[in-house]
């Protein structure tokens, strides 16, 4: 992810997941913000801390992946 351009949406890239988690073995955390997105690149849901699970609430599955 670090090699993405900031403000940058890749749509369609994931395959309808309902939970998502980053893994970092520093635990130290990311200096921009990644989400997730349940289509065209238009509803989001961050990802607030690594090394953490979360379910993802926007009324559907996730399939866009955001850095900002």
């Amino acid at each position: 992810m670090s090699i993405l351009p900031p403000n940058t949406c890749l749509a369609e890239q994931l395959s309808d997941i309902v939970s998502v988690s980053i893994i970092q073995p520093s635990n130290a955390g990311l200096p921009y913000g990644v989400f997730v997105g349940g289509g065209d690149c238009s509803l989001f849901e961050q990802i607030a801390t690594v090394n953490t699970c979360f379910n993802i609430n926007l009324g559907k599955p996730a399939t866009d992946v955001a850095i900002n």
